[in-house]
């Protein structure tokens, strides 16, 4: 399998595999992105309540640091996280139940801040 390679041109990129039993719907997103982790957290907390949605999960560099996010049942933990080479984040859909890939995406990209420091906390 060839490698995901995000950079300036492609920010961000869609990865996904459907079955009758679980499909998986992610996104690997270029690490010189930052999101809003104020915008993040309700957004996946949205996605682990769509139909068939059996889990979240997503480390992500945030104005707030690096954030590791796992939301399954109603129960979320975030976590702060080290450096990673990218922001990534997937859910985990049962059956054949299958969310709309470019509506998530555009919320996605709604929570990216054009230009913030990231506040390191250590």
């Amino acid at each position: 399998m060839n490698a995901v390679v995000c950079d300036e041109k492609t920010p961000i990129v869609q990865r996904s595999h459907r079955s009758s039993v679980a499909s998986t719907l992610g996104w690997i997103c270029w690490n010189a992105l930052v999101f809003d982790a104020d915008k993040v957290l309700p957004w996946l907390n949205e996605i682990a309540q769509l139909p068939g949605a059996r889990r979240v999960k997503a480390v992500m560099r945030t104005h707030e640091g690096w954030l590791g996010f796992n939301i399954a049942h109603g129960v979320q933990d975030i976590r702060r996280t080290g450096y990673r080479r990218d922001s990534r984040l997937e859910v985990i859909i049962e059956d054949e139940q299958y969310p709309d890939p470019s509506a998530l995406e555009s919320r996605l990209r709604d929570c990216v801040l054009q230009s913030a420091p990231v506040r390191e906390i250590v």
